[in-house]
């Protein structure tokens, strides 16, 4: 009962104090814009097209695996692999597709 209303009140938060899914979710980790940048990069790399980077990203902070990370080994062993999400599928594609529409290539190319 008591992490319900732990839950209740997080959420209570993130609603009233008008940050995004994404502010609230990603960028407590995430502070150095410049690593956003790099694993956007990366993802459009390997992954090209918007539709393909989203789903890989969300498939993968559903099951964060070292097997499918965009991430260098040597990355992996200095930060390690990312917990596993807790938001539900609404939240979690708000944060990405608020993450791709800030730290996307195209948009910094004109």
């Amino acid at each position: 009962m008591r992490y319900f209303r732990i839950l209740i009140f997080s959420t209570i938060v993130t609603f009233s104090n008008g940050n995004s899914t994404f502010e609230t979710n990603c960028l407590g980790c995430h502070i150095a814009n410049q690593q956003l940048f790099v694993f956007m990069q990366r993802y459009t790399l390997k992954y090209s097209s918007e539709t393909n980077i989203k789903n890989v990203m969300i498939e993968f902070l559903k099951n964060p695996q070292i097997e499918n990370s965009i991430m260098p080994r040597g990355f992996l062993d200095r930060f390690g692999v990312k917990e596993k999400t807790n938001l539900d599928e609404k939240f979690l594609r708000e944060a990405i597709d608020e993450y791709y529409v800030k730290y996307n290539i195209k948009n910094y190319i004109k």
